[in-house]
């Protein structure tokens, strides 16, 4: 469907992603990380990604300045990185599309055009005529072709928002990096006009699955041929699926449209991606008001953030939820309060413990064995903060990287806490001031297009 307040809200949305990129949009989720033998680290900051092989004391030079997420293989040699950044022109986007993509912003392009020749601007008469018949994930792109190549006819149709369009167009380039005494580029795996919201690679390190943004469509590649191009599994997922350690199948949140009160909003969903995507996706369990991540232990358990899940009793905030998948079982392991970050855990690669990001830059670590907690930071700002930063991240079983506030001070560092001393070190001492200044520093962020036009309107 397209009508006339679509149409605002697809410049709009354009408008958002053409800005100069942004720390903060970055993922919180996928901005450091740990490979999965604990040898090596890679974080974005200011400058791009960098890589430390000395146990994260030291980093090494950038690359991928416009870098968004990150995603290590599972033998540790490899890191996936994801770059967005704009295109001022379509010429230039022509050329570092394929050939395919290039061709379906071009046939969407034209249904929507032609649609609006014969409906002379009517959106009513347009939105009809293409509804249940309009493919709308090349929208943005093919937008932004037609004005381009037929600046009149936008302007005629789009009015003063037209103007929007011709800023560029934001594409998202996937690369993959071999990672040793230093890291180094292996192959631009492709470019496309979509955006991402996270990326991860399969344990066979064969696929990889990412989350578009926009419609949150759930899509994998092939990553030894990705030239065979996307599979889908349908939209509504939420923004972090995790892989089964063991099996290429994924585990998902799936959000339905509103359906009244006391319905579900969405489910806990297994999709084995070798299967035809009609019959890869099966339901685990009901969820109600659910929150992005969904993360699969070693013992078999899907762990998942909800206010509520299958028939269980709703609790007060949110709730930290295991699904076991030999038995079936649903079971509230984590009840939180006001204020957690619950959203942010992180489970050990063993899956014995979980981290809990609280206000104030808390933080605590549950047992899942005996749930007891202990604390492994205490809130130290003076006020609430919820300045994105990098979620907590197990380096292994015993070690876990966090951003420490120091007490007094809006000063931060990355630090490892060790269970086994149940004491923290700092880790960032040493790193250039930009890698510092991009993960930690509220203030040293830069300032998006839309940021400056609503700091005029605020009159500041």
């Amino acid at each position: 469907m397209f009508c006339k307040s679509a149409a605002s809200r697809a410049v709009k949305t354009m408008l958002v992603a053409l800005t100069l990129p942004l720390l903060a949009a970055c993922t919180v989720e996928q901005r450091l990380s740990w490979s999965p033998d604990g040898n090596k680290l890679a974080v974005i900051g200011a400058d791009g990604v960098r890589v430390s092989v000395d146990g994260g004391l030291h980093l090494g030079e950038p690359v991928e300045p416009n870098a968004k997420l990150l995603n290590w293989s599972a033998d540790s040699k490899k890191l996936i990185v994801v770059s967005e950044s704009p295109c001022e022109t379509w010429e230039e986007a022509e050329k570092q599309l394929s050939k395919d993509t290039v061709e379906a912003i071009k046939e969407c392009a034209s249904k929507l055009i032609t649609e609006l020749d014969k409906s002379n601007g009517d959106f009513a008469a347009c939105s009809a005529a293409l509804k249940n018949n309009f493919d709308a994930t090349h929208l943005n792109a093919a937008l932004f072709y037609l004005y381009a190549t037929q600046p009149d006819k936008m302007r005629k149709y789009a009015g003063k928002e037209a103007q929007l369009l011709q800023l560029g167009l934001s594409l998202s380039t996937v690369k993959s990096y071999e990672v040793e005494k230093g890291i180094k580029l292996k192959e631009a795996l492709f470019t496309t006009d979509r955006t991402f919201e996270s990326a991860m690679v399969s344990p066979s390190t064969e696929y990889a699955f990412f989350i578009a943004g926009g419609n949150k469509e759930l899509l994998t590649v092939e990553l030894k041929d990705v030239k065979k191009g996307w599979k889908s599994f349908g939209h509504g997922y939420e923004k972090y699926p995790d892989w089964d350690l063991n099996t290429d199948v994924i585990y998902a949140l799936r959000s339905f449209p509103d359906s009244g009160k006391g319905k579900p909003t969405g489910e806990l969903v297994s999709i084995d991606i070798k299967k035809a995507p009609k019959d890869a996706v099966k339901h685990l369990s009901d969820v109600y008001h659910s929150y992005d991540k969904v993360q699969a232990t070693v013992d078999g358990n899907i762990l998942f953030v909800a206010i509520r899940a299958g028939s269980l009793p709703v609790g007060k905030f949110s709730n930290l939820f295991s699904y076991n998948l030999t038995s079936g079982k649903l079971k509230k392991v984590h009840a939180t309060s006001s204020g957690s970050r619950l959203d942010s855990f992180e489970v050990s690669p063993d899956g014995n413990s979980v981290s809990i990001p609280g206000k104030n830059n808390s933080l605590e670590i549950l047992s899942l064995q005996n749930g007891k907690r202990s604390v492994v930071s205490p809130a130290v700002a003076e006020e609430d903060d919820d300045d994105d930063t990098f979620a907590p991240v197990w380096r292994n079983n015993q070690e876990l990287c966090y951003n420490r506030r120091q007490a007094g001070s809006q000063k931060s560092a990355v630090a490892l806490y060790s269970l086994q001393t149940k004491t923290s070190k700092d880790i960032s001492s040493q790193w250039p001031s930009k890698a510092v200044a991009g993960l930690l520093d509220k203030a040293s962020k830069t300032m998006s297009f839309e940021d400056f036009l609503n700091n005029l309107r605020e009159g500041h």
